[in-house]
């Protein structure tokens, strides 16, 4: 999501003058840094949630008074925010847990009187039509389709063991079907809000989705006029759909060829395991005069060799 930061993220936060932030799933920290610079700047504060961020959060926190570590998870600690001005949400891409923050972020505007602009993740292929899993069991079991932990290919519905990207996550096994994936939460929450809330989709980098009020637009001249370009068909757009469809096939590549190192990796140790038992063993060590004669014999047969004339 820290892709979308410079060009399109920060120009919104600063068209409506946001300054309380929440982060839903940090990551490796990259677009933590980014927000809570941005709150260091505006004098507020960033509320970052995670229960199992990828790096050390106290070098964050260390580095930016203004930031609020929640290690739980989104459904808990939403709970516990009274308001904010913009919400981020980059956590666990399925339907239950999108669904979850979504009413919850809702439940909140109702306690403070002000819906937030809200920043969705991976609102494109491969997560818009299917869900991901870091804690199945996290996941009530109605709302858990059929999974498995293999990769995602680009073209392919069918999950891989074999190519393709992300096979170190647990996905849904079958694609588009209801109540299935991060695009499909927002539209069925969508549904019966459809008079007060407006959605709008950015492409590239598995796509950024921008849900806020209609009354949003129409108090902030420079919030609507962001909306208006990034909402224009241009042949941009499309070349920009393109380049992400072409990056998508190179992912697959790269993780088909990630799958052909892990698997000559393991080869190689198994070899290196043999050749270990092989050097421990009785055999080995009773025919290693033979193979220093055997060694020595090449050596002065190498010596008397005539040498070749042209």
């Amino acid at each position: 999501m820290h892709r979308f930061f410079p060009s399109i993220i920060e120009p919104l936060l600063r068209s409506i003058n946001a300054r309380s932030l929440i982060e839903i799933g940090m990551g490796e920290g990259k677009h933590s840094h980014l927000l809570a610079a941005y709150c260091e700047e505006h004098g507020d504060e960033l509320q970052c949630i995670d229960p199992r961020p990828w790096f050390d959060a106290a070098t964050l926190l260390g580095k930016y008074p203004r930031v609020r570590f929640h290690k739980k998870r989104s459904i808990e600690a939403l709970q516990e925010i009274d308001a904010c001005d913009a919400v981020l949400i980059d956590g666990d891409h399925n339907w239950y847990t999108v669904t979850q923050e979504l009413k919850l972020i809702e439940a909140m505007a109702k306690r403070s009187g002000k819906f937030p602009l809200v920043l969705l993740h991976d609102v494109a292929w491969p997560y818009d039509r299917r869900d991901l899993y870091y804690s199945p069991e996290e996941i009530p079991k109605e709302f858990l389709h059929p999974h498995l932990r293999a990769a995602i290919v680009p073209g392919d519905k069918n999950l891989s063991l074999t190519k393709g990207f992300n096979a170190h996550s647990f996905h849904a096994t079958e694609e588009g079907t209801p109540r299935n994936g991060v695009l499909t939460a927002i539209e069925d929450f969508l549904k019966e809000r459809a008079a007060q809330l407006r959605f709008i989709t950015v492409p590239g980098f598995q796509g950024l989705g921008i849900l806020f009020p209609l009354s949003l637009a129409e108090k902030q001249p420079p919030f609507r006029a962001l909306i208006q370009d990034l909402e224009r068909k241009t042949p941009l757009k499309g070349h920009v759909e393109k380049m992400e469809e072409e990056r998508n096939k190179m992912l697959g590549k790269l993780g088909e060829h990630e799958h052909i190192v892990r698997r000559l990796q393991r080869e190689c140790a198994e070899k290196e395991m043999i050749l270990q038992r092989m050097r421990r063993s009785k055999s080995w060590r009773w025919t290693l005069p033979l193979r220093k004669l055997h060694k020595n014999a090449r050596v002065i047969a190498s010596r008397n060799r005539p040498a070749q004339t042209p």
